[in-house]
């Protein structure tokens, strides 16, 4: 391309752009997983992109639509993810802000996220425009004038732009920010290599249409390549990448959706990226059927011209002509809408060598659909590929319509079959920006780990599915050793650092030794250190064991119940409202007692003290001394019981002494268990006078409730055969989850940074979850907190081994009426130990109803151990995530660094080794590993690396200079254009169009 030109963008903020004379907004599509997908699944999600289509065609009322579909894969803008990460974070700690430098820099090495992208065109702008005065100043740089629009010519157009957001946001579209239009037009004109990420170009004045230089390209038209020049970075010289675009050369008359050929997924996995643009016009079914007819028309009068000349039998007419009659009895009929579209798939590479071994690859994986390299037109083609309007030169073609067969098409056209492609399909799963009535809520939350199938990073934060109110649960849940401890503590882990509360209920203390070897190191192992952490001075003056991270250490707070004093736990120590104390109570009755009966003689006492503390407020005590409530209490109330019916069961006269000396026996039996309650681990907790003992600060980062010398049951799903000790410690985990709920409340407090009132992030961490959901009243109080977490702004992290302690706890949310019983918005599934398990298992991450029973039980076969059972396909540090829009794919758990890697250490054999390595107390100083994101990662080699692309505008100081002068009224205004789009959105009575 000898001649130079400006790209032909006027105007563009977060809603609209113009290109040329046309108007266009642009939209992010959702994309869908089908790694657990049935076959029939799989075409109900092809179904639904046909939906978007129509959906888009009754926003314009029936008349066509101008679309451009892009696919292009983007790095992570790791430095963007960091700064939004911050903002929503409520108080980042210094070591938080310290590795999330490091974390950056290994975003940016990972997988390209697959990004689909959606421009519809709005119409015509015939509005006039004057010069915009800011404009004069950059033209001494950019010697291009600029224009200033007027707002009462582009409202329409943003009407009708947010009536397309409003109606697609229920696909789980989102809107496309000016910084990602900028971004693909960048992308289009930079071969194989992916544009740096700018600042700038997300500040668009509302006022003004300020000119940015989007991209500063030189290029050479090859024989059928594109040759894209540019400027290395390092050493100043010319370096070129090669970009080829491949139409449609022919394909199967009738192409039949069948979800194992679908190209879409398919060209996913090669492993060259390929992207794609396709322009199409969507028709509505009355123009359908007008065309359609037509075309019929057209080729029964080729065939009488054919047979008045007594032409040749030719079986490539004889089949036009059989499908023309079908397409007329078709539009006769049932006409359907349609699309008439150019697919173009783009090929980029270091050398032409490499593009012809990637178009190898495509034309290979396509099958019956030929794509083929048009000579002399690949600078055409890639022009073509642009966001906005394009008028020159058409190459190829591809007509269709929805749900496959036979469709309309000029003479010289092929017939198409639209979406068998399944465009939508990919592995992304993780948090998600979802638009609502106009406005975005959620955001990207930590990066836990990468799809296992693509390397895609997967984000993830607690409270992610609560801003988009969503259920307020987190389960992971798999066998032992399968990685699930692993991930839970390095939820809690950045999400404490990151200024969540933190409460943790935590049995087996991995996350007292977590925290231990983060704020101590390699202490941890040493001599006299397990006696110091016994008698809680670690830290103190009485210790010799110091913190080498004393941030750390100063926001946490361990609480060990089995060194708590008695009564520590009394429903009456805890609580201010004495029915709130009598429902605690009552719970741990329930679960302190198996038998019915011995339940009920301590509700009898329960009841007894109620009557008597009552009396003694109205000021009729009917006993001499002061009721203090209190189990003890209880306890006393119990014993006086007794006495009442010992002398009945020892006068063998006394009609009743059968029946009293069985009272009495069971009587004996609840006291003697309240007696041994006395001097027993945890169950010594529940049994006071009424006085209060001080817990601790509850207000720290991290609060965590250890229960040291806890063993689990040897059947956990069988609570019924529990020893006494281990429902003493069941117990004693009911009243903490109880005690933790009841701290919280919903009332706003000023963010430490920002000083803007909310109501701060809370998270309550259960491991052995089974513990508490394997009694009813647990049940009750998790669905309780579960209920409540979205007010309160809490969720629940939910650790426990088996799929049925989570259906349980939903069961019971669904048999009170509760109208979401879907609590859990998030599911991790580590490997199950057993098919039976896994088809439990299954059932969690999807809906089993549908499918044959073969792909069902091949799905859930997944889920068993890779290498030990037939078709497993999980291993230690790898589950499956089923996220807030219900996506499910295999994702490979990160811990990123060396130091997270041996403070999750829970292997009792490994810790010791692993925990005997000093830790710095400075995040500059922590040593990232890559390990994982290197053992999943795709799509990416040396030569296309993130940032390894610049162009010579990226080198123009005086560009830059301009920039730093003028950045705060660029900044001024662009808030003036956000509060004029809230105005939009709040005065057009459109934000309840939806």
């Amino acid at each position: 391309m000898a001649d130079r030109e400006r790209l032909p963008y006027r105007y563009a903020d977060d809603l609209i752009f113009i290109s040329g004379d046309s108007v266009w907004t642009a939209l992010r599509l959702a994309g869908t997983t089908d790694e657990f997908l049935t076959a029939d699944e799989k075409q109900s999600a092809a179904e639904l992109v046909a939906q978007t289509y129509n959906t888009l065609l009754a926003v314009f009322n029936g008349k066509s639509v101008q679309c451009h579909e892009i696919i292009r894969y983007r790095p992570t803008s790791a430095e963007e993810w960091a700064r939004g990460y911050l903002k929503t974070s409520w108080n980042p700690s210094r070591l938080m802000r310290q590795l999330l430098r490091h974390v950056s820099a290994l975003l940016s090495e990972s997988t390209p996220e697959r990004q689909r992208y959606l421009m519809v065109r709005l119409g015509e702008f015939t509005g006039e425009t004057v010069p915009d005065p800011l404009s004069a100043i950059a033209n001494r740089v950019t010697a291009v004038a600029d224009e200033q629009f007027r707002a009462s010519d582009l409202e329409p157009f943003r009407d009708l732009a947010i009536r397309v957001h409003l109606q697609l946001a229920t696909f789980r579209a989102t809107p496309c920010t000016r910084g990602d239009l900028i971004w693909l037009i960048r992308k289009t004109l930079s071969g194989h290599r992916f544009p740096s990420e700018q600042p700038i170009l997300t500040s668009k004045p509302l006022r003004t249409s300020f000119f940015d230089m989007a991209v500063n390209f030189r290029g050479r038209n090859g024989q059928d390549y594109v040759e894209i020049i540019d400027t290395d970075p390092d050493t100043g010289d010319e370096r070129s990448t090669y970009t080829a675009t491949l139409v449609v050369a022919s394909s199967a008359p009738i192409l039949e959706f069948n979800p194992v050929m679908a190209w879409g997924p398919a060209l996913a996995q090669l492993p060259r990226p390929v992207e794609l643009s396709w322009r199409y016009e969507l028709i509505s079914a009355a123009e359908f059927k007008d065309r359609a007819l037509k075309v019929a028309k057209n080729i029964k009068d080729e065939a009488a011209d054919r047979d008045k000349v007594q032409a040749s039998e030719d079986p490539r007419f004889e089949n036009k002509y059989d499908r023309a009659q079908a397409l007329f009895e078709e539009a006769s009929t049932a006409p359907q809408p349609a699309m008439i579209g150019r697919l173009r798939l783009v090929l980029s590479a270091p050398t032409p060598k490499e593009l012809v071994a990637a178009e190898e690859d495509v034309r290979a994986m396509m099958g019956d659909l030929e794509m083929v390299r048009v000579p002399r037109a690949q600078s055409h083609l890639l022009k073509e590929q642009l966001p906005g309007d394009y008028t020159g030169k058409i190459f190829g073609g591809l007509v269709a319509a929805q749900g496959g067969g036979v469709k309309i098409g000029e003479r010289t056209t092929d017939v198409w079959a639209p979406a068998v492609a399944r465009l939508d399909s990919d592995d992304q799963v993780g948090d998600a920006v979802e638009a609502n009535r106009g406005r975005t809520r959620g955001w990207r939350g930590f990066p836990v780990g990468y799809t296992y199938t693509n390397g895609a990073p997967v984000h993830f934060g607690l409270h992610v599915q609560v801003a988009r109110d969503r259920g307020a649960g987190i389960a992971i849940i798999g066998a032992s050793g399968g990685g699930k401890s692993t991930l839970a503590l390095l939820l809690y882990f950045w999400e404490s650092e990151s200024g969540t509360q933190c409460m943790v209920l935590d049995p087996k203390n991995d996350f007292e030794k977590f925290t231990y070897y983060i704020a101590f190191g390699e202490q941890v192992m040493q001599p006299g250190f397990s006696a110091d952490a016994e008698a809680g001075i670690l830290g103190t003056e009485e210790s010799q064991f110091q913190p080498v991270n004393p941030e750390f250490w100063a926001e946490t707070t361990i609480v060990s119940l089995a060194r708590g004093a008695a009564g520590q736990l009394d429903a009456w120590s805890l609580t201010d409202s004495y029915a709130e104390a009598d429902e605690l109570a009552r719970g741990q009755v329930e679960v302190l007692f198996t038998d019915k009966d011995d339940r009920t003689i301590v509700e009898q006492a329960l009841a007894v003290m109620k009557e008597a503390y009552d009396a003694e407020q109205a000021g009729e005590p009917i006993h001499g001394d002061p009721i203090v409530p209190s189990m003890g209490t209880v306890v006393r109330f119990l014993e006086q019981s007794r006495e009442k019916y010992r002398p009945m069961a020892e006068d063998a006269d006394n009609a009743n002494a059968f029946n009293a000396t069985e009272k009495l026996e069971q009587l004996d039996r609840v006291i003697n268990r309240f007696k041994r309650a006395r001097d027993t681990r945890y169950a010594k907790l529940l049994v006071g006078n009424g006085q209060r003992v001080d817990l601790g600060d509850m207000t720290r980062r991290r609060v965590i409730f250890t229960l040291h010398g806890f063993a689990p049951p040897k059947k956990p799903d069988q609570p019924e055969t529990w020893s006494e000790s281990e429902r003493n410690a069941a117990a004693a985990m009911f009243t903490v989850l109880d005690l933790v709920q009841k701290l919280f409340d919903d009332r706003p407090k000023p963010n430490p940074v920002t000083g803007e009132m909310k109501t701060p992030p809370r998270a309550l961490f259960v491991d052995e979850g089974y513990m508490i959901a394997r009694q009813p009243t647990g049940q009750g109080i998790l669905s309780r907190g579960l209920r409540q977490g979205r007010s309160l702004n809490l969720v629940i992290v939910f650790i426990s081994q088996q799929p049925r302690d989570v259906q349980e706890i939903e069961q019971q949310a669904k048999d009170a009426g509760e109208a979401d019983s879907n609590q859990f918005g998030t599911i991790f599934m580590f490997r199950q130990k057993s098919p039976v398990e896994a088809a439990r298992a299954l059932e969690l991450l999807r809906d089993t109803s549908g499918g044959t029973t073969t792909e069902t039980v091949a799905l859930a076969r997944k889920l068993l151990e890779e290498g030990k059972s037939a078709g497993g396909q999980l291993r230690g540090g790898r589950c499956v995530m089923r996220d807030v829009d219900n996506r499910v794919a295999t994702v490979s758990v990160d811990q990123m660094f060396a130091e997270l890697a041996r403070a999750t250490e829970t292997n009792p054999n490994d810790r010791p080794r692993a925990q005997s390595i000093p830790i710095s107390g400075s995040g500059r100083d922590w040593e990232i590993d890559p390990t994982t994101m290197l053992e999943v990662r795709t799509g990416i080699s040396e030569a296309n690396m993130r940032g390894d692309y610049t162009d010579d505008l990226e080198l123009d100081e005086d560009w830059h200079d301009f920039i730093a002068r003028n950045i705060d009224e660029l900044e001024a205004a662009n808030v003036a254009a956000a509060v004029t789009a809230e105005r939009l959105y709040t005065e057009s009575g459109l934000e309840d169009a939806h």
